[in-house]
């Protein structure tokens, strides 16, 4: 039952559908349209409907002919820095914004890594006799990935490699946003009831059931309060929703084909190059001759004598051109200090030490 009745004018509705009386028959007896506050009768069309017709009805449904400007401001309430965002889900348009990942998020990839991906850096490690571990990279405030793929940097330039994990980042980012635009977009249209459909005009076209319609009319609501209702579901901040997702989901493969495949090059020029055989030849020398590693590039060995101390510090080791600096200081107990600095090869460490314990 209506709680309001209305005295129906279809003398008016005649006219406006130009139909027969038996056109009718789905208009509830004694009930008009109440327009409100946003339409008026002379917005009313038929099926035929003309240029300025804001406001069709049938048997199944009413349909509401505006500029989408005109519902979103009017009716949805939806503020102007959100309407892009809402109009390119409305018309199923995807938003591509370019996003820009910040270096620093490689730093942070170590989770998308498959095992077989950190076993390969994990062997590179061990190959080039880096003092350190993967497992430190994963929550450390003072180790980075990126610091560690330098020291590949010098194997292989990973530019490319490392701008690229960052593109395949910022593509899921982007793919992620609108699909969790159109998700709540789906979601809010679902809730509202209605039927929707934009133009790359800005036309649009809503469709409510003619019943609901007319129980909400039944209840004291005109069409005005009722496309209002409706709209609301729409009311949020869609430029926030977008923007404030940062979902990388889906990255993992690319990021792991594209960081695998550069392992894949250092490891096989690193295995196969002279320059760096000799260079973890050299690191195996230091330790047979007790040097302790104290750098991440540094090592040192102190001799003690009666009446002296030697102490030897190899520094800037250079693996492209087989020479390291070797840092020489004699302390005499009962003379000055000398001190000595040769770039040096690497087979030429031990003469040098055995050398200099001789001259004192």
């Amino acid at each position: 039952m209506f709680i309001r009745i209305f005295i129906i004018v279809k003398d008016l509705i005649r006219k406006i559908l130009k139909e027969s009386e038996d056109e009718f028959d789905w208009v509830p007896k004694e009930m008009s349209l109440a327009f409100g506050t946003k339409f008026s009768e002379s917005d009313v069309c038929g099926p035929h409907n003309d240029i300025n017709c804001k406001i069709g009805f049938d048997g199944e449904k009413f349909t509401f002919y505006l500029d989408f400007d005109d519902w979103s401001s009017n009716f949805a309430n939806v503020d102007e820095n959100d309407e892009f965002y809402l109009k390119q889900t409305m018309m199923g348009s995807n938003i591509y914004d370019d996003y820009d990942v910040d270096e620093e998020e490689f730093n942070y990839i170590h989770h998308y890594l498959t095992a077989e991906n950190k076993e390969k850096l994990n062997h590179l490690i061990e190959l080039l006799q880096l003092d350190t571990k993967l497992e430190d990279y994963r929550e450390s405030q003072n180790k980075n990935l990126t610091d560690l793929f330098n020291e590949f940097n010098q194997i292989k330039e990973g530019d490319y490699m490392l701008n690229d994990v960052l593109g395949e980042i910022s593509s899921a980012i982007v793919r992620n946003r609108q699909i969790e635009l159109d998700t709540e977009y789906a979601q809010k249209l679902n809730s509202s009831g209605l039927s929707i459909d934009l133009d790359r005009r800005d036309n649009l076209k809503i469709e409510i059931p003619s019943e609901r319609v007319f129980n909400e009319m039944g209840s004291g609501s005109d069409l005005t309060t009722i496309l209002t209702k409706a709209s609301e579901w729409f009311e949020l901040s869609w430029n926030e929703f977008y923007w404030d997702s940062y979902n990388t989901e889906g990255a993992s493969e690319g990021i792991n084909r594209i960081v695998g495949n550069y392992l894949d090059d250092v490891i096989e020029i690193t295995e196969s190059n002279n320059d760096f055989i000799e260079y973890n030849e050299f690191l195996d020398l230091l330790k047979k001759m007790n040097f302790k590693k104290i750098g991440e590039k540094s090592w040192s060995k102190q001799l003690d004598d009666s009446d002296s101390i030697i102490h030897f510090g190899v520094t800037n080791i250079s693996r492209l051109h087989g020479t390291f600096k070797l840092i020489t200081s004699v302390n005499k107990f009962d003379g000055p200090t000398k001190r000595y600095e040769d770039t040096l090869l690497f087979d030429e460490l031990p003469k040098f030490t055995s050398n200099y314990r001789l001259d004192i």
